[in-house]
C-alpha cells in the first residue's frame, strides 16, 4: 500500500534574531521545535481519521462508566477497564503483535480510567507508575501504552478510542521552504515555511476502535447499600 503525502500545513513565526538562532545550532530544529505544538492537534487529527476509517474492526456505540465516587456503573455501562479488554481481545482474535501496543484516548474517557481502581490500584495495573505520577501509561495486563489527545473523533459527545498494535500504521512528515525574512511590521525576523505529511493504515487488522459514550454512573440506592442478613 503506497503512502501519499497528502496533508499540508503553512507555518510562521517571528524570531528576535535568525543569525543568532542559527549561531546557536540547527535552525531548523529550533524552527520545528517552535511550530510543531500548534502542528500537532492538525496532524493528530489527520491521522485519527485514518485510523478510523481504515480499523479492520469497529465497536460501536459503548456506554462507558466514569467511577465518580460515591457511583456505579448504571445498567449496560462498562468500565473504562472493561473498554480496553475489548480492545485488546479482538487484537489478540487476529493475532496482532502482542508487544508494544498503544490506545489513543479522548480527556472524557481518560478521566473515567483515572478513576478506574483497576488503573490506581498498582498490584492490580502491574505497575505503580500510573498511580504515583497520576498519568496515564504503561498498562503491563493488558499490554497498552495509553496517550490521551484532544483530537480523536468525536461523534455526538462521543469520543473514539483507537487501539493498535506496531506496524499498523505508515507515517511521513517533511519541512518544506523553509525561509527566514524581515518582518516589515515588527522589529524582529519571521519564519515561514510547509509542512507535508501523509498516513495510511497499511495492515487494517492491527487497528481496533470503540465509540465510548461516557457519562456518570447512578447512586447505589439504600438496598443496594444494606446488608445482606
Amino acid at each position: 500500500m503506497d503512502l501519499v503525502m497528502d496533508e499540508q500545513e503553512y507555518y510562521a513565526f517571528l524570531v528576535d534574531d535568525v543569525d543568532k538562532a542559527q549561531a546557536a545550532g540547527d535552525f531548523q530544529g529550533a524552527g520545528t521545535e517552535q511550530h510543531g505544538i500548534a502542528m500537532a492537534a492538525k496532524v493528530d487529527s489527520t491521522v485519527s481519521t485514518k485510523l478510523r476509517d481504515g480499523a479492520g474492526k469497529k465497536i460501536g456505540n459503548t456506554a462507558i462508566f466514569n467511577g465518580a465516587d460515591f457511583y456505579m456503573p448504571a445498567s449496560g455501562q462498562a468500565t473504562a477497564w472493561d473498554a480496553l479488554r475489548m480492545l485488546s481481545k479482538e487484537l489478540n482474535k487476529v493475532s496482532a503483535p502482542s508487544l508494544n501496543r498503544w490506545v489513543v484516548v479522548g480527556p472524557e474517557f481518560g478521566d473515567a480510567l483515572l478513576a478506574d481502581r483497576h488503573l490506581t490500584e498498582a498490584d492490580k495495573a502491574g505497575t505503580d507508575a500510573v498511580a504515583r505520577n497520576g498519568l496515564i501509561a504503561t498498562i503491563k495486563t493488558l499490554g497498552f501504552s495509553v496517550f490521551t489527545s484532544n483530537s480523536v473523533p468525536v461523534t455526538a459527545g462521543r469520543e473514539l478510542i483507537i487501539g493498535g498494535a506496531p506496524n499498523a500504521l505508515d507515517f511521513a512528515s517533511q519541512l518544506q521552504t523553509t525561509e527566514a525574512f524581515r518582518h516589515q511590521d515588527h522589529i524582529a525576523d519571521a519564519v515561514r515555511g510547509l509542512q507535508v505529511w501523509g498516513s495510511v493504515v497499511s495492515n487494517p487488522k492491527g487497528v481496533v476502535t470503540l465509540e465510548a459514550d461516557v457519562q456518570p454512573g447512578v447512586l447505589p440506592s439504600a438496598q443496594d447499600t444494606t446488608p445482606t442478613p
